[in-house]
């Protein structure tokens, strides 16, 4: 009998192009990747199998019979293995905690197991072939076995598939189903087609499928950087987890290296971190190393404190040194956090990702540029989450308090207007201040929803209290990023105002410059809508930032509030008394007034009124008071 192995050849060389392919690039040590990685070798040798024992088959003689009975029974045992791992790749897929599907996995070995005692046993019992010289190869009674073992494994994969479609995303499913129905043509075509060799080419039409679809390198690959991808570290994270491994988690943030960019462009800085990423790697094994964001890396270190010390040493000490790339030397910095996996804390992935951005956070402010998980860094972290997690509670609960800051007016010698500060009461740590859970509120979305709770806690303070009106002019509100960005912001300020039925004018909304970067368009849209409806605005934190003037200039402001840094130097520092001199002047001349914050000396205060300023905001004066203190200060003092 003549048969046809030109498409065995060619399935050979793809398969053999998938496999360098594959294993030259970086890999996660998942169950998955492993039982693929398997299954090319088992592929290639399969095939290559298949090819010599046709071969042989064709040209059998007396001298090559002993290795045409050999290859024939290899061919034999090797033919189910397909299948197997169809199954086993399957339940790796399903469920990353391979091993603890044991149930499944014996299933599948004792299924083999079976068959390769036939397999192995078919010399002497000829129960799949025989084999002589007078009569060539001829199928035995257990042939058809061959197919029926192939297809239940199939079909026990699919059963899994389907019954757990849920734990997979559509793509992959759709993948797998596809990869087990040309599993089952083929073997149904070869069981038809005795005269062509199909196997080789279903088991490389299966690999390419599969390859493409969920094991291509650039799945995981970072395409830039040559390390694993973000996702690839929280899949990492989540099975170390399940598993009860424990280990540390290096992670590294290039400091300034937005200015790099600036400066040297995208296409160098790219360079340059391929050349940070490189050094990690050198550090790290293949498949510890991750891109956790733009130039921030992770490495995942499971040989204990010891080893994490000596990587964060060296890190540090490289850092210490210029980075040479496009023949320059430059001093990059960088800021790096340890944290612990599976201890307190840090026991699911979310948490793991929060303490990851904390430690680089919290690295900022340390004078060597390292947070290593301790008992001052978890209970940090510990109070970030706390605070985090009861963001909602508060806001459902009526958790919120505004206090009340009075601002003191230099010409008539009183206060005349106040600003209103949010505090989140909690019954564990008590008052916590705005600079803790605002930024928390901004990245959840939950800012829009306090923002508007405070405003109309303040609209609820001034109906309450009508003596606040003739002397009190405004009171302050302050106005978030992530507010500013909100169309609808201007109506639903107004609603709250038109339904307490107080004057506009008794309102003035402090933004920061970051607002004004974040948002311009937006914002300017808003803040035409509210003057016209009759508010003020203020531009807060002046003299911190690179686009104050232009801010000052470009936007309808009515008040201009210079930030503590400039205040605090006022006393000791001559240049700063003549540069807040000229920017008072300034802001005078453009029909606006001036308030001073963070003012805590009287020396501050005579030197503020000597230069013309209007209001002093700060602790010199009064603290930011809760609203019956308030109430009293203002009575105590006249307001009116």
């Amino acid at each position: 009998m003549t048969w046809h192995l030109e498409f065995e050849i060619y399935s050979a060389l793809i398969i053999g192009i998938i496999m360098v392919y594959y294993f030259r690039g970086p890999r996660v040590p998942t169950w998955q990747n492993r039982i693929y990685g398997a299954t090319l070798v088992i592929s290639m040798a399969f095939i290559l199998t298949n090819i010599v024992a046709t071969l042989l088959l064709e040209h059998l003689t007396p001298a090559n019979f002993g290795l045409a009975v050999f290859f024939n029974n290899l061919y034999l045992i090797f033919l189910p293995s397909m299948p197997m791992m169809v199954l086993l790749y399957v339940i790796s897929i399903i469920y990353q905690e391979f091993w603890h599907k044991r149930a499944l996995v014996i299933l599948a070995f004792s299924m083999y197991f079976i068959y390769l005692v036939l397999a192995l046993s078919n010399p002497l019992t000829h129960f799949y072939f025989t084999l002589d010289l007078e009569n060539g190869y001829a199928r035995g009674i257990g042939n058809p076995f061959t197919h029926v073992s192939s297809i239940s494994y199939i079909l026990c994969a699919a059963v899994i598939a389907i019954y757990n479609r849920k734990k997979i995303s559509k793509s992959v499913f759709a993948a797998l189903c596809a990869f087990m129905v040309l599993s089952l043509a083929a073997i149904l075509l070869q069981f038809v087609f005795t005269g062509y060799i199909l196997t080789g080419v279903a088991c490389t039409c299966c690999i390419l499928l599969v390859h493409l679809s969920t094991q291509s390198n650039s799945m995981v690959s970072d395409e830039l950087t040559g390390t694993f991808k973000r996702q690839v570290f929280l899949q990492m994270i989540e099975m170390h987890l399940k598993n009860g491994k424990k280990g540390d988690i290096i992670a590294l943030a290039l400091r300034d290296f937005k200015f790099a960019n600036e400066v040297f462009g995208v296409k160098t800085c790219d360079r340059l971190l391929k050349e940070v990423a490189g050094f990690l790697k050198g550090l790290a094994p293949t498949g510890r190393v991750y891109r956790f964001d733009g130039d921030v890396f992770c490495i995942a270190e499971p040989n204990g404190a010891e080893n994490t010390d000596r990587l964060v040493n060296l890190i540090v000490d490289r850092f210490k040194k210029p980075w040479h790339f496009q023949g320059i030397d430059y001093s990059l910095n960088c800021s790096l956090g340890v944290v612990p996996m599976g201890k307190g804390g840090t026991e699911t992935v979310d948490e793991i990702v929060s303490a990851i951005d904390f430690a680089i956070q919290e690295s900022k402010h340390r004078e060597n540029g390292v947070v290593r998980g301790g008992e001052i860094f978890n209970e940090k972290f510990r109070r970030k989450n706390h605070i985090r997690a009861m963001l909602a509670y508060a806001l459902e609960k009526d958790g919120f308090e505004v206090h009340y800051q009075p601002i003191y007016c230099l010409a008539t010698g009183r206060f005349a207007t106040c600003e209103a500060l949010v505090r989140m009461r909690d019954p564990e740590f008590g008052l916590i201040p705005p600079d803790e859970f605002i930024p928390m509120a901004e990245e959840n979305g939950m800012i829009v929803s306090i923002g508007l709770v405070v405003f109309e806690k303040v609209c609820q303070f001034m109906t309450a209290h009508p003596y606040t009106e003739g002397g009190f002019e405004t009171i302050g509100v302050n106005l978030s990023v992530v507010q500013c960005m909100q169309e609808s912001l201007a109506d639903d300020l107004i609603a709250v105002m038109e339904h307490y039925k107080l004057p506009p004018g008794r309102f003035k909304f402090e933004i920061t410059e970051t607002v004004a970067a974040a948002s311009m368009s937006t914002l300017r849209s808003t803040m035409e809508r509210l003057i016209d409806y009759g508010c003020a605005f203020a531009l807060d934190d002046f003299g911190i930032g690179y686009s104050g003037v232009t801010n000052m200039l470009n936007l309808p402001f009515k008040l201009i509030k210079l930030d503590k840094s400039l205040t605090d130097r006022l006393t000791g520092e001559p240049r700063t008394r003549i540069a807040v001199e000229a920017i008072i002047s300034l802001i005078h001349r453009l029909s606006m007034r001036v308030i001073a914050e963070g003012v805590e000396v009287a020396e501050e205060v005579e030197i503020l009124r000597e230069l013309g300023c209007d209001y002093i905001q700060g602790y010199y004066f009064s603290r930011p008071l809760p609203e019956a203190a308030f109430t009293a200060l203002v009575k105590k003092t006249a307001w009116r």
